[in-house]
Parts: structure tokens; C-alpha cells; sequence
């Protein structure tokens, strides 16, 4: 369950500087005027995942008795909170690999 709060407050805190525009991009997205849209883009996405993430381990770490916490249930619950992430980043990265490949300045 360690794992869990420490990889979602690492996500959370990498969404953050995202939205700061401090955030680690390919260079084939540098240099363009639409980079820091981009860059937020990713901070709100990594934000999307570490936040419900962290909310889970509070309410598995200090509501679920260690004896009654079901893995399976876990698992599925950490799927269905990723998800939106996952769907949000797939609509947008498609854009910008269109305009990627457009040239778009």
C-alpha cells in the first residue's frame, strides 16, 4: 500500500509542475507556440491520475481493516480511477500529434 501513496503523491506533485510548466516533454514537442498548452495539458493529466489515486490509499489506509481488503477490489478500483486519465490523454495527444505532423508553429 506504500507504493500506491508514493507513486500518487510523485504523480501528484509532477502534475503540479506541470501546470508551472516545469515538466519533462519529448523535444519533438519543443519549440512550438502551443509547448506550454501542451505542458499543462500533461500536468492536469498526471494530476487526473495522482489525486483519486491518493484519495484511495487515504480511504483503503484508514476505513479498510488489513484484514478485510480485498486485492482484487483494489485493483479494480485503482483501474477504474486511471481511466479518465488515460481517456483525456488519448483525446489530446491525438491533437497534438496531428498538429505535430501538420507543422503547426
Amino acid at each position: 500500500m506504500k507504493v500506491l501513496l508514493f507513486m500518487s503523491v510523485f504523480w501528484t506533485l509532477y502534475g503540479i509542475a506541470g501546470l508551472f510548466g516545469y515538466q519533462n516533454i519529448p523535444k519533438k514537442f519543443k519549440g512550438y507556440s502551443w509547448t506550454k498548452e501542451y505542458i499543462r495539458l500533461q500536468g492536469i493529466t498526471w494530476l487526473m491520475l495522482g489525486v483519486p489515486l491518493l484519495m484511495l490509499y487515504f480511504v483503503v489506509h484508514y476505513f479498510i481493516p488489513e484484514e478485510n481488503l480485498n486485492a482484487e477490489l483494489l485493483v479494480i478500483s485503482m483501474l477504474v480511477l486511471a481511466s479518465p486519465s488515460v481517456i483525456f490523454t488519448y483525446k489530446w495527444e491525438k491533437k497534438y500529434e496531428k498538429m505535430l505532423k501538420d507543422g503547426t508553429k
